[in-house]
C-alpha cells in the first residue's frame, strides 16, 4: 500500500503462519508479521507487510484465506497426489526440501534483524539477494520429482487435514504444511483505502 508505517526500523517482527513465506508481488520481498495502528479508530492490528512498503494484508484475514485453500487442496485429488509416493523419494529430495525451509528461515531472520535495527537496509539487501538466489536453485531441485512429506507423523492428506483442523496444531507444523503444498503466496499492492479482497492475493500450488 506504500504506507511508510510499514517500513520503519525498530518495530520488530514475530513469526506468523505466513511470515517469511508470503511475499510482495511487486518487489518479491518476503512479508513479515507486524503491528500497525488503524487510522479510523486508532486500534492495533496485526498485518503481513512488505519491508519496502508496497503491499500488506490483515494477518487474520490472510491466514484464514490460506487455511481455507489448504483444506480445499487436501480434499482434492491434487492433495492426495501430493502426498502419494512419498516413500519413493530419495534422501537428496528430502535434503532439498529441508534446505529450502532453512533458507526461508534465514531470510526471516535477516528481515527481523533489519526491523530491529541490527543491520542496515543495504546489508539486508545483500544477504537477502544471495539467499534468494540459493533458494531458487534449491526449490527447482526439490521440484524435479515427488517431494517426501516433511511432516513426520503426518503421512497423508487425511492425516494432514485432521491435524490442520485441530486448534492445538503447532505453528511450525502448520507452516510446514503451507511450504509443502504452496510454491508461493503473493500479496498485491492496493490503492490506499481499498478494502482487501481475494483478488489481491495469488496462491501458486506446487506441481507434482
Amino acid at each position: 500500500m506504500g504506507d511508510a508505517s510499514m517500513r520503519g526500523r525498530g518495530q520488530g517482527t514475530r513469526k506468523g503462519l505466513l511470515s517469511g513465506i508470503a511475499h510482495c508481488a511487486e518487489c518479491e520481498a518476503t512479508v513479515h508479521l507486524r503491528t500497525r495502528r488503524t487510522e479510523a479508530r486508532g486500534l492495533l492490528r496485526k498485518i503481513y507487510g512488505c519491508d519496502n512498503g508496497h503491499a500488506s494484508a490483515p494477518a487474520e484475514w490472510l491466514d484464514d484465506q490460506v487455511g481455507k485453500a489448504i483444506v480445499r487442496r487436501l480434499l482434492s485429488p491434487a492433495g492426495i497426489y501430493a502426498f502419494s509416493h512419498a516413500e519413493d523419494a530419495g534422501e537428496s529430495r528430502t535434503g532439498a526440501v529441508l534446505r529450502a525451509a532453512n533458507l526461508r528461515a534465514q531470510l526471516d531472520e535477516v528481515a527481523d534483524s533489519y526491523a530491529d535495527g541490527e543491520i542496515t537496509r543495504a546489508q539486508m539487501a545483500r544477504a537477502s539477494s544471495r539467499m534468494r538466489a540459493d533458494l531458487e536453485v534449491t526449490e527447482k531441485e526439490a521440484q524435479r520429482a515427488y517431494l517426501p512429506t516433511p511432516l513426520g507423523t503426518i503421512d497423508g492428506p487425511a492425516s494432514a487435514l485432521a491435524a490442520w483442523r485441530r486448534d492445538d496444531m503447532p505453528l511450525d507444523e502448520r507452516r510446514a504444511v503451507v511450504l509443502y503444498l504452496l510454491e508461493a503466496v503473493e500479496i498485491h499492492r492496493r490503492t490506499k483505502g481499498v478494502r482487501i479482497a481475494t483478488k489481491h492475493v495469488t496462491m501458486k500450488w506446487r506441481k507434482w
